[in-house]
C-alpha cells in the first residue's frame, strides 16, 4: 500500500490534512480519483466547490495513526455489544 497526503481548498477555507492509503502501484490518475473520492466525503466546499491536493508521503504523522486506530477500536467495542443485542433478541424470538 501507499500513503498520501490529502487536503481541499473551497471557498472560505482549506481543510486540516489527512490521509489515505492506496494499492502501491495505483496509477497517477486513479490516484486523483481516490482523492477525489476522500473530498467528497470530508467537509466544507459542498456548496461552492473545492480543489482537492494530494501528495505521496512515506507514512501518515504518529498522532495520525493512533487516533485512528483508536476509532477503529471504539468501532470494534460498539459492534460487539451490538452484535451481542442482536442476539439477545434473536434468543428472545425462539
Amino acid at each position: 500500500m501507499a500513503w498520501y497526503k490529502v487536503y481541499k481548498i473551497f471557498r472560505g477555507g482549506k481543510s486540516k490534512p489527512d490521509y489515505i492509503e492506496v494499492p502501491k502501484y495505483t496509477k497517477a490518475k486513479d490516484v486523483e480519483g481516490y482523492a477525489r473520492d476522500w473530498a467528497k466525503s470530508s467537509p466544507g466546499g459542498h456548496n461552492y466547490g473545492w480543489t482537492v491536493y494530494w501528495s505521496k508521503i512515506k507514512n501518515p504523522p504518529k498522532k495520525w495513526l493512533i487516533g485512528e486506530i483508536e476509532d477503529h477500536e471504539c468501532s470494534i467495542g460498539y459492534y460487539k455489544e451490538r452484535i451481542k443485542e442482536l442476539k439477545s433478541t434473536l434468543n428472545k424470538e425462539k
